[in-house]
């Protein structure tokens, strides 16, 4: 994972060259063992609703730009809204995140209002 440099993303130019980093970056977490740390803050002064629904190679971009770039304190609420994808292992490489896992699709809104509902930020 130490092939990802936040700030060289503009130079990403089409959504095949998107997938293409998502889809490798992805496969070398999964493969190796290193676990993606978040900073808990008990006084987050921000948090970020993220809604995941299969694309766990974009899911893992969307989260590594988080990482790498927020210094202040911060939460992540994920909803995983029944993905049968990769998300479960991705979300299982990552600590500090508050993840709320659904069976099925709600949908986006109603995601988004379970996410609310525990954000503190």
């Amino acid at each position: 994972m130490t092939s990802f440099d936040p700030f060289l993303l503009e130079l990403i130019r089409s959504k095949e060259e998107w997938d293409a980093l998502g889809r490798r970056l992805l496969n070398e977490l999964l493969a190796g063992d290193e676990i993606l740390d978040f900073p808990t803050s008990a006084v987050p002064k921000l948090s970020i609703i993220l809604v995941f629904f299969n694309k766990a190679h974009l899911s893992l971009l969307c989260l590594l730009g988080i990482l790498k770039t927020l210094s202040l304190p911060y939460q992540v609420v994920v909803v995983d809204n029944g993905s049968g994808d990769e998300t479960a292992a991705l979300l299982g490489r990552c600590r500090g995140l508050h993840v709320i896992r659904n069976d099925t699709n709600s949908g986006f809104g109603p995601a988004c209002m379970q996410a609310v509902a525990v954000a503190h930020g």
